[in-house]
């Protein structure tokens, strides 16, 4: 539990040190609600990672929330799956809910993670 605790620890000092803190979207985007912490590779086809568990829900909106770019929901409410996905790529233990669209470089998009255990995070992201 300690190591557990220590390594997602480790993980979120990284991912904030990592992030570019003008807080604008451009770049790695890091952030979230509560303990789950979001990093976003800035690529058109982005590397979605988080920390706080695994994942319920993942979704991808434009950042008005108008529009679903992809939304992704596991198999098994009780264990989730695993971060990080990849945008487009459905994991294993989940399902598409939405097929993905592809992301336009340079546009605002919204990512949505629920966590197992019901805590959310989100994060704007550009890529």
């Amino acid at each position: 539990m300690r190591r557990s605790l220590a390594l997602t620890l480790a993980l979120s000092a990284t991912l904030l040190t990592l992030a570019c803190g003008d807080g604008s979207p451009s770049g790695l985007a890091t952030g979230g609600s509560g303990n789950v912490v979001i990093a976003v590779t800035s690529v058109v086809t982005p590397t979605f990672s988080w920390t706080g568990g695994n994942a319920r829900r993942l979704t991808v909106t434009s950042s008005s929330g108008a529009g679903i770019y992809w939304d992704v929901e596991t198999l098994n409410a009780t264990t989730g799956f695993r971060s990080p996905a990849v945008h487009g790529v459905v994991t294993s233990g989940a399902r598409e809910n939405s097929p993905d669209v592809q992301l336009i470089q340079g546009t605002d998009f919204r990512l949505n993670v629920t966590i197992v255990d019901g805590s959310e995070g989100t994060r704007v992201f550009r890529p």
